[in-house]
């Protein structure tokens, strides 16, 4: 049976079966796809930003709560949980598809066109006003080395997403 909603995950790892279901595929350890259903596709979301999340948690805490030494242990430390917490507990709670063949990927651009407009068009803002907000927390801040560097490659990556998500919402319109 096909997905109900049109409503698809986007991700590196992402893909869709013959069915046009969502299914994760672990091509570095297990080379087995995933599948994830709906009632699945909120904890997905929370592990997809795995690596984000620790980042984000550092480059808050530095100078408020922690040193820079302690922000970056918390980081790693919160990255290796997580990271176990998909691979050992969500992972194996889904349907397994040992035969799976990552063929059939949606490009980025058409991931996101099957997302609201609207919703789009807040999270290309809200990307946006990230990029140039965590620029300038780290520049007010005085950070220096890593951690200006650290602020800015967020900065880059999310004013690409937000370009990327706004690209998206023009082509939808044609």
């Amino acid at each position: 049976m096909a997905q109900s909603n049109n409503t698809h995950l986007r991700g590196i790892n992402i893909y869709l079966d013959d069915k046009g279901r969502d299914v994760y595929y672990d091509r570095l350890f297990t080379k087995c796809g995933y599948l994830i259903q709906e009632k699945n596709k909120g904890t997905y979301s929370l592990y997809a930003n795995r690596f984000f999340i620790p980042i984000m948690a550092a480059v808050v805490t530095t100078n408020i709560i922690f040193t820079e030494q302690q922000s970056i242990l918390m980081a790693i430390g919160i990255y290796i949980l997580l990271e176990a917490l998909f691979r050992f507990k969500f992972l194996p709670s889904l349907t397994k598809l040992k035969k799976f063949k990552p063929t059939n990927k949606l490009r980025l651009i058409e991931q996101i066109q099957t997302q609201d407009r609207n919703k789009t068009l807040i999270l290309a803002f809200l990307l946006m006003a990230l990029a140039i907000l965590i620029v300038l927390y780290a520049i007010t801040e005085g950070y220096q080395g890593l951690y200006l560097l650290m602020c800015c490659l967020i900065g880059v990556g999310a004013a690409f997403f937000s370009i990327v998500y706004f690209a998206a919402v023009l082509k939808k319109k044609k």
